[in-house]
Formats: C-alpha cells, sequence, structure tokens
C-alpha cells in the first residue's frame, strides 16, 4: 500500500515537471545578397546583434531597451475592447544544431526566455524556441525555414493566454525581419 502511494506522488510530481508546447506554424523566406549563408551563420550566433536589429511586433511597441542579448519593451494590445499593457524580457541564445534540419540544410536553435516578465506573460508562456533551417541556392541566395513552439507557462489562462500567445508568436515574422536587415547591413 505504501510502495503504491510513493508510485503514484511520485508520477504526479514528475507528470508536473513536463513541458508543454504550442506548435507554431513554419514560415519560410529567402535572403538576397552577396555571401549570404556565411553573414547568417554570423548573425545567428550574435544574439546581441540580431536583437539590436529586431523590431518587436505583435501590439503597439514602446519602450524598447536592448542590453546585450537581452531586450525589454512593453507591448500594449486591444483585448475586448480594453487595452493591455505587458512588460516583456527577453533573453535570446542561439546555437548551431546539426539534429533539427534535413540532409544539406544548416540548422539553429535560437531559444527565447522570457523570464523576468510580466506575471501575467510568463505564468502564459515561459519562452519560443525556433529551429532555423538554411540553404544555400546560390551565393547570394539563401532559402530558409523556421518552425518552433511557444512553451506553455505554468498558468495559462485560456481568456488572456491567447493575446499573449499572440504577441509572442508575432515575434517570429520580426526575427527573419531582422535577420534579413542584419544580413543586409553587412559588406
Amino acid at each position: 500500500m505504501k510502495l503504491m502511494l510513493l508510485l503514484t506522488l511520485l508520477t504526479v510530481s514528475f507528470s508536473g515537471l513536463a513541458q508543454t508546447f504550442f506548435p507554431i506554424k513554419e514560415q519560410g523566406f529567402e535572403i538576397r545578397h552577396e555571401n549570404a549563408l556565411e553573414h547568417l551563420e554570423q548573425l545567428l550566433l550574435s544574439p546581441a546583434e540580431v536583437l539590436q536589429i529586431f523590431e518587436p511586433s505583435g501590439g503597439t511597441i514602446t519602450n524598447r531597451k536592448v542590453t546585450g542579448n537581452q531586450i525589454t519593451f512593453t507591448a500594449t494590445k486591444k483585448i475586448a475592447f480594453i487595452s493591455k499593457s505587458v512588460f516583456v524580457k527577453g533573453t535570446l541564445d542561439s546555437e548551431f544544431s546539426k539534429e533539427i534540419c534535413q540532409n544539406g540544410e544548416l540548422g539553429f536553435k535560437a531559444t527565447f526566455d522570457l523570464a523576468g516578465s510580466d506575471g501575467i506573460v510568463y505564468d502564459s508562456i515561459d519562452g519560443l524556441i525556433a529551429e532555423v533551417c538554411l540553404k544555400e541556392v546560390n551565393p547570394s541566395l539563401v532559402k530558409g525555414r523556421v518552425a518552433g513552439r511557444l512553451i506553455k507557462g505554468r498558468d495559462y489562462s485560456r481568456m488572456l493566454g491567447g493575446s499573449i500567445r499572440e504577441v509572442i508568436e508575432a515575434q517570429v515574422p520580426a526575427f527573419i525581419r531582422a535577420l534579413d536587415n542584419g544580413v543586409k547591413k553587412r559588406q
């Protein structure tokens, strides 16, 4: 009987540790620039540089500030005729990854951790994981795709969680624009 109780407690404890994800629809892109792949590789391995170019979206964005690989901003969005503002603090890290892409593609895993954001943000979405796959078509053209997932927070609410999710998902196209603009700024 005690063994059964212990096993039940362990099962409940460990199931609470599992992360739940919301998939993000894969988005394709093309970047045209001399030595595009080389520039993209350098940029993806330099989160601080990406954030300097990155322009958040998903609502009215104010108070944007970048320090190293960390960005903060306030996002304001209308929810049922009421404007709600939230403070977002994100830390961007990225690394080369061989496991996430198909043959012949270069892969990078970028994580955007939202620890330090307003409670309503972090309780809804812990962070974003973006998997970037790149294929050089020629030295001046790279085709890429970004797939990923949002990490569901510990207290995702149906009423506000969806709106927070929309704001964070909107950062994926903004991330792609930052990569494109970053490559074009390079010589």
